[in-house]
């Protein structure tokens, strides 16, 4: 038993609307092997993981999968099961999971929801591991591998600080996108995006940053305002340190100058030789040192956002309390057992650690860690009172004095920091800071929200959201509209249409297609580009004002969708392709796929069908938004039907086109004026302009726009490039266009014959990963359309042997009753398009369906500059004579 693969899929996907890991394993000799012939399996397996008593399965009732166990059931069931309880186990509840039969025997695929990415990789591998144990007899180490998941999980996942922004982003429905590492998100989309880092915002001045981090600096920055601070010198050896500490007056402070959570800082030392100490330990976070005067009082945190004091805390330096039994390091050990303490920063409190500084602190205090104090007697490992060194807060934001908070937001001011913690200490928060002597110890950029969400006394304190509240205020814009296009057939044609009717209306537009990635028209990325990964790439860039997705099944199956929920969702049609590749077996399966556009959409959103394609009732089911038609035929009853109720539809009448609500009508167009339509005779491309003018009209587009837009769409080539080309080469009509299928050869030919020309030829050709059955079938379609056909094949042959694809196609044809005279094979593309051309006579259709547009482009104006060249000779001749 083995994993063979893993893949994680961070969007939404055919299998959850959570993020999950797909995992293929190999089960063989035990395949076969069901749980009810494995005896004490069900038992075992309870007693290493109780909760397993809890899962459901799918029954609906607590204990059901135990009851699958002793019923039998087969190992990858039992995977699935155990690495979700191990997650579970580990601090990250998570339900979701499912597994089914492989495309080989031995071979089983496995989803699994996960808590973070790795965690999920580590807990199938330990589930693994165990049932091969279990199977063989074997002990198994399952506190230590819970305990090892646990770090992980926890080491994984985002900080406190981090997770509570992105919680409150999740309540507000305000998109995210995770930017590399888990550490950086973008919060919001294209141009009305931000940023995070931890709790530095895009906001944030990098100078202000710079300028935090220098205690010295900062301490001139705020005593030049005005502002209360310990007088302080600067110093970089021991004996300027020894010397400051003198002309302050003892007790003093000792901290690295630049330096966080803590790390190297000693309070109220009273001597020289603590002032040694304390320099020779500060000195190792940074080569200056900063001595101040000790002030006497009660440590506070003020948090501000945006220009307000939103949040306050004290903060508590980490101690222990004798019991007169235990050692200092047992107690230490002790306090660590509390469940809300953990490594870092990732639980409310830090788990206290008996190091060098502690060490010193404990001397200071005339003990050390082996010392067992006396009942009572508290005893601190250090004086500051940060939660990185394991101290503890109570919330205090409802004492705070007006003059105080005032005071705070002006430090933050002063430094330019938007996010900012100011570190006091004072008598009592509850009174102005100037009435008992207090100061100003600290300002601190990217500050720790733990205190505020976790304090160990008092109210919790969202600041998550009021990070988020500061950087999208409530009524504001959180995203771009995003537009998703899916379909069988159409979806680069009618993403382009998109495209062209939102940059006529002045907007910035980004667009995935299967010709690239485009910003303005501008090509930023090249090759099919489809995916998430590309539709992340519009939505991250800052300039994009809309986004036009096109969203195709092989990327969904990849890698999910690449947004959150869009606002507009267009289904072109679906039909028979790509079937046979990635576990997609029929129609049924293609619908299974593509109804996750619809699902995806805002609840305010809409969905848009083709009401002539069978399964638009089906994928309207399934939609969270309005569902919006749009049909060719004038009668279609889904429409009528539809319209009735009060929905709304585009549909055609008398050969305009109109935009319909219950009983009222507006019209739009007349259909001949659709430029893309060739005249009303491409009906494929008819459809296409009526699902993108619906979607631009829903976006805010107004109808006077979207009627300029399709009249002039398709007046250059670079508008719909690749996508129904027609040209002159030597008297006979060329069409080049991308289709690759039965449906596309199907149109494409019918469109070809309305131009009332001689004959009809094409050049074919089909991926070489479609189905046998599937590419006979275009064979046989490509026949009936066409009078004459060249065959070609792919130079990405895609797993098939050299000639293998043409054989099919020609095996179709030939069952379609043409003729094998018209039938020619010929695998080079640009060799199949000359000789097609050359073999053609003037007032004939040649009809080339491509892989790559390139190769087949500069063929044809090779051929066009050569027929000139060969006129221009001609000319000669007969002027000479």
């Amino acid at each position: 038993m083995k994993i063979l693969k893993t893949r994680v899929i961070e969007g939404r996907n055919v299998w959850s609307h959570s993020p999950i890991l797909e995992a293929r394993l190999y089960l063989a000799p035990q395949e076969r092997i069901s749980t009810d012939q494995i005896p004490g399996i069900a038992d075992a397996l309870q007693n290493l993981l109780p909760g397993l008593r809890d899962h459901t399965c799918g029954r609906g009732y607590p204990g059901g999968f135990i009851e699958r166990l002793q019923e039998g059931t087969y190992l990858g069931h039992v995977v699935e099961h155990v690495a979700l309880e191990l997650q579970a186990e580990a601090g990250f509840p998570v339900h979701f999971g499912k597994t089914v039969r492989g495309d080989k025997p031995g071979i089983w695929d496995l989803v699994l929801e996960y808590g973070t990415p790795e965690l999920g990789k580590a807990a199938l591998k330990t589930a693994v591991a165990m049932i091969t144990a279990l199977l063989a007899g074997r002990s198994l180490p399952v506190m230590e591998s819970l305990a090892h998941l646990r770090d992980l999980g926890f080491a994984t996942r985002p900080g406190p600080s981090t997770e509570s922004i992105l919680n409150a982003c999740h309540r507000r429905e305000i998109p995210v996108l995770s930017l590399g590492d888990g550490a950086c998100y973008q919060l919001g989309y294209g141009c009305f995006q931000k940023r995070i880092q931890a709790t530095i915002t895009s906001q944030t001045s990098v100078l202000a940053v710079d300028l935090a981090s220098h205690k010295a600096t900062t301490a001139r920055l705020l005593d030049g305002a005005g502002l209360p601070v310990p007088p302080h010198h600067l110093v970089t050896t021991i004996k300027g340190a020894v010397s400051a500490a003198r002309e302050l007056g003892y007790p003093v402070v000792v901290k690295p100058c630049r330096g966080n959570q803590g790390k190297g800082v000693f309070l109220d030392i009273k001597d020289d030789r603590e002032v040694e100490d304390a320099y020779r330990m500060a000195r190792r976070f940074d080569k200056e040192v900063l001595v101040e005067k000790h002030v006497e009082g009660r440590n506070y945190r003020l948090l501000v956002i945006g220009g307000r004091m939103v949040a306050a805390a004290e903060r508590f330096p980490a101690f222990v309390t004798g019991d007169g039994i235990h050692t200092i390091s047992e107690l230490v050990e002790m306090a660590n057992q509390d469940s809300r303490r953990g490594r870092g920063h990732d639980l409310p409190l830090t788990k206290m650690e008996i190091e060098q500084a502690a060490i010193l602190e404990l001397k200071r205090q005339g003990c050390d860690d082996q010392t067992r104090p006396e009942a009572g007697a508290r005893i601190y490992l250090r004086r500051n009172a940060n939660l990185s060194t394991g101290g503890s807060a109570a919330d205090v934001t409802d004492q705070v004095h007006p003059e105080n908070a005032s005071l705070a937001v002006k430090a933050a001011d002063v430094l330019g920091l938007d996010v900012a913690g100011i570190d006091l200490v004072a008598p009592d928060i509850a009174k102005p800071l100037w009435e008992g002597g207090g100061v100003i110890i600290e300002v601190n950029a990217a500050p720790g929200f733990r205190m505020h969400l976790y304090p160990d006394k008092g109210v919790p304190q969202d600041v998550g959201k009021e990070l988020v509240d500061y950087l999208f205020p409530p009524g504001s814009k959180v995203s771009i509209p995003v537009i998703s296009i899916t379909g069988t057939n159409g979806k680069t044609t009618t993403t382009r249409i998109l495209n062209h009717l939102f940059q006529q209306q002045g907007l910035n537009v980004g667009m995935t297609t299967t010709g690239g990635v485009y910003i303005n028209n501008k090509r930023i990325l090249d090759g099919d580009s489809t995916g998430p990964d590309s539709a992340r790439a519009i939505l991250q860039d800052s300039t994009v004002g809309v986004a036009i997705l096109e969203t195709a099944r092989g990327g969904i199956l990849r890698g999910g969708l690449g947004y959150d929920s869009a606002d507009v969702a267009v289904v072109t049609n679906i039909a028979s392709d790509h079937l046979g590749q990635g576990g997609i077996e029929t129609l049924e399966d293609l619908f299974w796929v593509k109804s996750l556009i619809v699902e995806a959409v805002k609840k305010d959103g809409v969905v848009i069908l083709n009401a002539d394609d069978p399964f638009a009732p089906r994928l309207a089911d399934n939609s969270r938004g309005e569902v919006i038609y749009f049909s060719l035929h004038e009668n279609n009853v889904l429409v009528r039907r539809h319209l009735g109720a009060g929905g709304r539809a585009v549909f055609v009448k008398s050969g305009f086109v109109f935009y319909g609500c219950g009983e009222d009508a507006v019209c739009l167009i007349k259909m001949k004026a659709i430029r893309a339509g060739m005249g009303g005779r491409a009906t494929h491309n008819l459809e296409n302009a009526l699902a993108a003018a619906t979607a631009a009209y829903v976006s805010g587009v107004p109808l006077a726009a979207v009627r300029r837009g399709l009249r002039s769409f398709g007046a250059d080539h670079d508008d719909n490039p690749g996508r129904l080309m027609i040209q002159e080469v030597g008297g006979v009509t060329v069409i080049v266009d991308y289709g690759h299928n039965a449906p596309a050869f199907q149109k494409i030919a019918e469109f070809a014959r309305t131009l009332g020309r001689d004959r009809l030829i094409g050049v074919i050709g089909v991926p070489g990963d479609r189905r046998s059955d599937q590419i006979i079938h275009a064979g046989e379609v490509a026949a009936a359309g066409f009078d004459e056909l060249y065959i070609r094949e792919d130079e990405d042959l895609r797993g098939r042997e050299p000639g293998e694809t043409a054989k099919l196609l020609y095996t179709g044809a030939r069952r379609a009753g043409m003729p094998a005279v018209n039938l020619h094979v010929i695998p080079d593309t640009v060799l199949a398009v000359k000789e097609s051309l050359r073999q053609a006579k003037p007032g004939d259709v040649v009809v080339i369906f491509y892989e790559e547009l390139n190769p087949v482009l500069e063929c044809l104006q090779s051929l066009e500059r050569k027929g000139k060249q060969e006129t221009a000779q001609q000319v000669k001749v007969v002027v000479g004579r």
